[in-house]
């Protein structure tokens, strides 16, 4: 919706199985090139060209963020956590990467918690 709210009026939502007629328009349906869905690039090709089209703006470098989702949380379940010491250590590489390519965004550590430290 913060993209085009004229687009997103047009929108319509389906459920799983429901049948849809088109008439005197067309019809889009994005699905994932491949399951598991890789979440990205592939998923919504069309869409992220759409969006950088519609808004050219471009954020520098030192206010956007490299986000890295920490596994050593309470909450992380089904095998994905990781030990604090090797999170350590892999956060240190992404620094240390950060630095040979030049990057100049900011690294952030994220936990699953809004703002206020609620759960999303």
């Amino acid at each position: 919706e913060f993209i085009d709210p004229l687009l997103y009026e047009t929108i319509v939502w389906t459920q799983k199985n429901q049948h849809v007629m088109i008439r005197g328009g067309t019809l889009s349906i994005y699905k994932p090139d491949h399951l598991p869905t890789v979440m990205g690039r592939n998923l919504f090709r069309y869409f992220w060209d759409w969006m950088k089209e519609a808004r050219p703006e471009v954020v520098p470098p030192e206010r956007q963020l490299i986000v890295y989702y920490t596994r050593h949380n309470p909450i992380v379940t089904g095998g994905r956590q990781i030990e604090r010491t090797l999170e350590l250590q892999i956060i240190e590489l992404i620094k240390l990467k950060m630095v040979h390519h030049g990057r100049k965004e900011r690294l952030y550590i994220y936990n699953g918690n809004d703002g206020n430290g609620d759960m999303l």
